[in-house]
């Protein structure tokens, strides 16, 4: 029996990344490349963004939104300040997407059986999503970045999410703070 889950298990993964997408950074003059990471250091501020699939609960988050993760350090004595709009995702054909605010990803992805709940009846699988999506709201809150004030000499990381990138996509741009990271589609091996 542990000889076929093995072999299963196997199977899934060799799926599970056959069909993955996967983005990597490309090296510019500002921007060097490490590890699957894109980095730029100013006097100021580091910034480090790398495309990073979602694998935590809630799992179908990945269906709706491309996710990046980032880490900004502020290297002054002074507070910066990240806003919402001081980030955007540009696809191949330059269109334009916004990342998309925490609570609309929690909305979005709020289970039914919770969202409908008649508060007098209680059932198993009511009770059993409830515990679910506590797990993944938990998840969402401590793995997403958090806009607004990023102290003296401190960071702050975090996914980023914006609305899914079609599967024809072959390349990227994330633009933060006026400064563009490149990504190109890994090429199938």
């Amino acid at each position: 029996m542990r000889k076929y889950i093995f072999y299963f298990s196997i199977f899934f993964s060799i799926l599970f990344w056959g069909c993955s997408i996967k983005y990597i950074p490309l090296k510019t003059e500002k921007i060097s490349v490490s590890n699957d990471y894109a980095i730029l250091k100013t006097e100021n501020y580091n910034i480090v963004v790398q495309y990073r699939y979602w694998s935590k609960e809630p799992e179908e988050l990945s269906e709706y939104f491309t996710t990046f993760f980032a880490t900004i350090t502020n290297k002054t004595n002074d507070k910066i300040n990240i806003e919402l709009k001081d980030i955007t995702l540009l696809d191949d054909n330059g269109n334009q997407l916004d990342p998309i605010n925490l609570d609309i990803v929690e909305n979005m992805l709020l289970p039914d059986e919770i969202r409908f709940e008649d508060i007098v009846s209680s059932t198993l699988e009511k009770d059993q999503a409830i515990d679910n999506w506590r797990e993944a709201r938990k998840n969402l809150m401590i793995h997403s970045f958090h806009f607004g004030q990023i102290f003296p000499n401190a960071k702050k990381s975090g996914f980023l999410y914006f609305n899914r990138l079609p599967s024809s996509n072959q390349s990227c741009k994330i633009i933060i703070k006026d400064n563009v990271f490149s990504f190109e589609r890994q090429k199938k091996k």
